[in-house]
């Protein structure tokens, strides 16, 4: 039996471990004056810390942007390194900043998802069979923990763009810290990195991590929350019922009857498997429990019957 004892890690190592990886990523952009920008409004928060805390290295970090300006120079930087590509199928990425957020968004046709070393001309591929999102899961996964120094493109979706080298750029959110974190669900993810600040950690999102236990804090996207909690118990931690009752009354308040609504949520999930359940929801047709369930089944390739409203 190993008795090893897992330790965490010192915010100081935290702290020049999070450098050390931004520092990489910095020097692979080769816009130098882009990259001094850069530097002075990036933010690493979400899981990365958290794993670090419980002892583990991350698997990647996940970098936002506090500035709309910057986060949509930088967003533009990764789209000009794209194959310039125009066929049937998918366009070039367009980077937009919604004037009604404050938000950077990349909009690509079709199944939504662009990169460096992803075919565009047979981007049907992705498309074109029941598990799509499983093969995309998986190549990203993959792809995403090789550690090339390149820092290239892997993907773009309208949420974030993912690199090899364990980097993830999140556009979905930008702002400070607090402003940022108004967006989470789970206190544990709400520690912080900048480069003047350095490591902040704040006390409920420790007493969280030490307990392993998940606690739900609200959310734009509280059915994004749903599907994180699996990963979570998956991992050890646990979720009691009075949390999960803060996320119902959370969903509770959505009108998922709206398509807007509902493709907003789905989207927040930023999951393959939805971008073809949002590419089916803006057929027009009017949405309903009977056909939500029935675009779902053919999504996911589930056999089981759905049953009628009046039922």
């Amino acid at each position: 039996m190993d008795n090893k004892v897992k330790r965490g890690f010192k915010k100081k190592t935290i702290e020049e471990t999070i450098r050390n990886k931004v520092k990489g990523w910095l020097k692979s952009i080769d816009d130098i004056a882009l990259r001094d920008e850069v530097k002075k409004h990036y933010i690493v928060t979400g899981g990365a810390i958290t794993s670090m805390l419980l002892g583990d290295l991350p698997n990647d970090y996940d970098i936002y942007i506090d500035d709309a300006d910057v986060a949509a120079k930088l967003a533009s930087y990764y789209v000009s390194r794209l194959p310039s590509v125009d066929n049937e199928m998918t366009r070039t990425p367009i980077v937009e900043v919604p004037p009604e957020r404050n938000r950077v968004s990349i909009r690509v046709k079709s199944a939504g998802i662009a990169g460096e070393e992803i075919d565009q001309s047979k981007y049907e591929y992705f498309e074109m069979y029941p598990n799509a999102g499983d093969r995309i899961a998986q190549y990203l996964d993959g792809a995403m923990q090789k550690n090339t120094g390149k820092y290239s493109v892997l993907a773009m979706t309208t949420n974030a763009i993912t690199l090899t080298d364990q980097i993830q750029i999140v556009l979905r959110f930008v702002g400070p810290a607090n402003e940022i974190h108004k967006n989470y669900d789970f206190v544990h993810t709400t520690n912080y990195f900048t480069e003047s600040e350095g490591a902040v950690l704040n006390q409920p999102a420790l007493e969280s991590i030490l307990a392993r236990e998940l606690k739900y804090v609200g959310s734009l996207y509280p059915i994004c929350s749903v599907f994180r909690i699996k990963k979570f118990i998956q991992r050890g931690w646990t979720i009691t019922a009075g949390e999960m009752l803060k996320i119902a009354w959370d969903i509770s308040k959505l009108d998922l009857t709206d398509r807007e609504v509902l493709q907003d949520q789905l989207t927040g999930v930023d999951a393959a498997y939805f971008n073809q359940l949002i590419r089916l929801l803006e057929e027009g047709k009017e949405i309903d429990r009977t056909y939500l369930f029935e675009l779902v089944n053919r999504v996911f390739d589930q056999s089981w019957e759905v049953e009628s409203d009046n039922e």
